[in-house]
């Protein structure tokens, strides 16, 4: 598996039908067989639903085609993340959150050295929509 070592988020405002760009930083821990999956999700923290996603991300390290358990040991990846901002979304403050999940099981992987936002999701921070 791997850990988020940091991330870069140019923009924390931004207006409906803009792009949300984010850059996440791993490193490899241990290999581990399973097809792991990184989500980002924006979330209306007023409603902690499916229903209250404003947008969302879901894929493995390098489009699939470098996955965590091919990583050696200590090796360092970025993963380039775009989360659209639909153009009806609503102002508001919005929380960013980022975990891990088997793919095959759809099970989250829990957070270890960070606080939970809950449901194994770690809060990297607040997007305001404008």
């Amino acid at each position: 598996m791997a850990a988020l070592t940091g991330f870069d988020l140019p923009a924390a405002e931004l207006y409906p039908g803009e792009t949300l760009n984010l850059t996440l930083y791993w490193q490899a821990l241990a290999p581990d067989q399973a097809d792991y999956k990184v989500f980002v999700h924006l979330l209306n923290p007023a409603n902690d639903s499916a229903a209250g996603l404003l947008a969302q991300f879901d894929a493995a390290p390098e489009a699939g085609t470098l996955p965590f358990w091919v990583w050696p040991a200590g090796a360092m990846r970025r993963q380039d993340v775009r989360l659209d901002i639909p153009a009806d979304a609503k102002p508001g403050t919005y929380v960013l959150l980022v975990g891990v999940y088997n793919a095959g099981t759809d099970e989250r992987l829990p957070l270890t050295g960070a606080p939970d936002y809950g449901a194994a999701r770690l809060l990297l921070a607040e997007i305001i929509v404008r």
